[in-house]
């Protein structure tokens, strides 16, 4: 003969001859693969053979225990029973997704359905039914997972695919530089703003997290230059190995930073005479921040104003209008040595520190 499992069960058993209702009930309970039990004030009155399977925990060990017991911590336990019974103080069947704690210290996930014996008298008692999800959870977080990794695939590829096409762009214009000759600087010029446009996407097909900083940014646009006006352009990371910490851009202002600095390191070429050097540009940032400092030697003494928009050829007002209103400020000194220097400072919400997925 089964064992009876707790105090109720065995009173039922012996009414059981003169009450079949209550025999059926036991059996129904014992029968049971879900963990079924009774609380008054959240002390656990009874429980069947399924709760302790599900727990670790025998009758005895349970019965008469607080339901605190079962949780993990109190920040569980306090919202499942806030849940729990503002819904049944409602006239309805509270269902809540809750953790629990089993006697070896595993954790479970579970749906708990608690239903009163009386819904006008609590203090009657509330019975639960408790179904482990465990596995069920954690499928749908490799859903989730799958999921994100198809979308990341295909979202690199897509940026792959636009690199591609556009460097495929600048090939053809590249191949008309000869035959249009008076068109051959505007040629240069929209070369090397295709390929700006090619490098963000470039990068956030290459990082798994569509990252694009700064750095790698600036480092691709000087390549771009030098290739394309077989001019020498030299990049120096300030404190690189030091206190430099690098900064990732905004995906939506990336393609508006890649051109403001392709258009700033392509006018140091272009109005810097060959004689007088590479230009030189500067990067330095600090995980949040970030400045890009552009000096060249100026051919001529031509004047402008970015504020008042005096002096200002195209290049310049293209930058003037790419510049984001928020996180960017772009300066322009000259010294007595005739070096124009341009200066880029970069900040939230344009940079921002380099996060990693799942970090």
């Amino acid at each position: 003969m089964a064992q009876p499992w707790n105090g109720i069960e065995r009173r039922a058993q012996n009414l059981a001859e003169c009450c079949p209702a209550e025999a059926r009930m036991r059996s129904i309970l014992q029968a049971s693969p879900a963990a079924i039990g009774l609380t008054i004030d959240r002390v656990i009155q009874s429980v069947n053979p399924a709760m302790t399977t599900l727990t670790g925990y025998s009758s005895e060990e349970l019965i008469g225990q607080p339901a605190r017991l079962l949780y993990p911590g109190e920040a569980d336990h306090d919202l499942a029973g806030r849940e729990k019974y503002a819904r049944i103080a409602q006239g309805g069947v509270e269902v809540v997704e809750t953790r629990w704690r089993r006697k070896d210290g595993a954790s479970v996930h579970i749906l708990l359905s608690s239903v009163p014996i009386d819904p006008a008298d609590l203090s009657r008692g509330v019975s639960f039914v408790a179904l482990d999800i465990t596995a069920r959870k954690q499928l749908e977080r490799q859903r989730l997972a799958d999921m994100e990794m198809q979308r990341e695939v295909l979202v690199r590829e897509v940026h792959h695919r636009i690199k591609n096409n556009l460097q495929s762009v600048a090939g053809l214009l590249r191949r008309e530089l000869g035959g249009f000759m008076e068109l051959a600087p505007h040629l240069d010029k929209a070369i090397t703003q295709v390929h700006a446009i090619a490098v963000v996407h470039g990068l956030q097909s290459a990082d798994p997290d569509e990252a694009i900083r700064l750095c790698d940014t600036v480092s691709h646009i000087c390549t771009t230059v030098r290739e394309q006006t077989l001019r020498p352009v030299e990049l120096h990371i300030e404190n690189e190995h030091s206190s430099f910490r690098p900064v990732q851009i905004n995906r939506d202002e990336a393609v508006a930073v890649a051109l403001i600095l392709n258009e700033l390191i392509l006018n140091a070429v272009k109005h810097s005479p060959e004689p007088a050097g590479a230009p030189r540009i500067s990067l330095a940032a600090d995980g949040e921040r970030a400045q890009v400092v552009i000096r060249n030697t100026q051919a001529g003494t031509g004047e402008f104003d970015l504020e008042t928009d005096t002096g200002l050829k195209t290049g310049l007002r293209l930058v003037k209008s790419l510049l984001p209103e928020q996180g960017a400020r772009l300066s322009f000194s000259r010294d007595a040595a005739k070096q124009l220097t341009a200066h880029l400072c970069l900040e939230f919400p344009v940079v921002q520190a380099i996060s990693c997925k799942g970090a």
